[in-house]
């Protein structure tokens, strides 16, 4: 179990806010899954000019792992994707229809309701004080909040939080969505407007275009996407850790989960839930649950009997002021040479031309005296031969 913003959960693993939890034949795949908590498609109110943003383009989602094409047969080895979308926006109900929405799914389902929510940015935020209440009386277990400005965001205005706060007695999350800003300033900003938790980072934001050479066109739309993944999770990662040394409330991380690794890292960087999108899109709702046992048996076998006990442990290991690392230290490349397949691809990236191939030619030799201690030799080995030591 895990409690979260008074919630408890069965596991750390949330089902987040996309088009794979809009309704509630979605959720309780959700929950059948294995997740702990679901949070809704973002319900909100459209400005005349929002309105047009909130039809769906078709086709508007694409799956890459391989150039630009979709390979299952990567797919089942973990392989690294990005997945393109447009026209993923808001629910397209008006609150009070997807009010039904959200009392239906609060009877189906066993496991906590989160509801997402993301309106108009005209201050004094109206609007979403008024969605807010809806959705509490409809029934909800918490709020989070999508502090993005639709359609394109421009900036977090903790004002929306504090409007929201004051509406309701509902927990609220303040989910950040610009990963430009500095989450060290702007995550006391959200506390201290209210926030009962961040959820941290949202992959809406920024401008994508990709091209399919072959078909000589631009690929999905003709128009600029949004693109998320495991490619965003050091950002994601950055922001957690930043938020877990700046804040006094709990963290939700999101982006770029999909294996139980991924959630474990989140919470080793001090989250105590960790959510996940793009993962469904590529593997299906059963991923949820795959990374929930995972995460589990991880645990099991490290001796942690709660989330707790092993979240922000590497926290103490940050140093986040790139001055204060240890620069210039005895480190450089060594090689073991039983494992050596001596396939060249460390010499051929070796800028500072410290490795050669050895006089046996069964390996290859380091020169200590040339060798930078860059470690881009290690990520280039296919076989696992080359290690970083300190020589002192």
């Amino acid at each position: 179990m895990v409690s979260f913003v008074g919630l408890e959960l069965k596991n750390p693993i949330i089902a987040a806010s996309a088009s794979e939890t809009w309704n509630v034949s979605d959720l309780l795949k959700a929950e059948k899954g294995g997740a702990g908590a679901v949070v809704t498609k973002s319900v909100g109110y459209h400005s005349k000019t929002e309105a047009r943003f909130v039809g769906h383009p078709r086709p508007r989602y694409r799956l890459v792992n391989k150039g630009f094409s979709w390979d299952p047969a990567l797919d089942k080895e973990g392989a690294f994707f990005s997945l393109y979308r447009l026209g993923e926006m808001q629910a397209p109900e008006e609150p009070e229809q997807y009010a039904d929405v959200v009392r239906a799914a609060k009877e189906a389902l066993s496991i906590p309701l989160i509801v997402s929510l993301a309106n108009v940015w005209v201050p004094p935020y109206k609007e979403w004080a008024k969605t807010a209440k809806i959705m509490e009386k409809a029934g909800a277990d918490a709020l989070e909040l999508d502090l993005s400005a639709h359609p394109m965001p421009k900036a977090t205005d903790p004002n929306i939080v504090r409007s929201v706060r004051d509406a309701v007695s509902l927990p609220v999350i303040a989910k950040m969505m610009i990963g430009t800003e500095d989450p060290k300033e702007m995550g006391p900003q959200l506390e201290k407007a209210g926030a009962d938790a961040i959820c941290a980072i949202g992959t809406g934001p920024g401008l994508c275009l990709e091209v399919d050479v072959q078909a000589e066109k631009l690929a999905l739309q003709p128009s600029f996407l949004a693109t998320g993944g495991p490619w965003y999770r050091p950002i994601g990662l950055a922001f957690i850790a930043q938020l877990a040394r700046s804040v006094n409330i709990p963290l939700s991380g999101v982006t770029g989960v999909v294996t139980w690794e991924d959630a474990a890292k989140y919470i080793m960087l001090g989250a105590t839930t960790v959510q996940v999108c793009a993962a469904i899109y590529a593997h299906g709702y059963g991923t949820l649950g795959e990374i929930a046992d995972g995460l589990a048996r991880f645990m099991h076998a490290k001796g942690y009997s709660s989330v707790e006990a092993f979240r922000g442990k590497l926290l103490d290991q940050l140093v986040p002021d790139w001055g204060n690392l240890e620069l210039d230290a005895p480190v450089a490349a060594a090689v073991e040479d039983r494992k050596c397949t001596v396939c060249g691809r460390c010499i051929d990236t070796c800028f500072y031309d410290a490795i050669s191939l050895a006089p046996s030619r069964k390996s290859v030799v380091i020169d200590r005296g040339k060798c930078d201690g860059c470690g881009l030799c290690v990520s280039r080995c296919l076989v696992g031969a080359l290690s970083m030591k300190r020589f002192d």
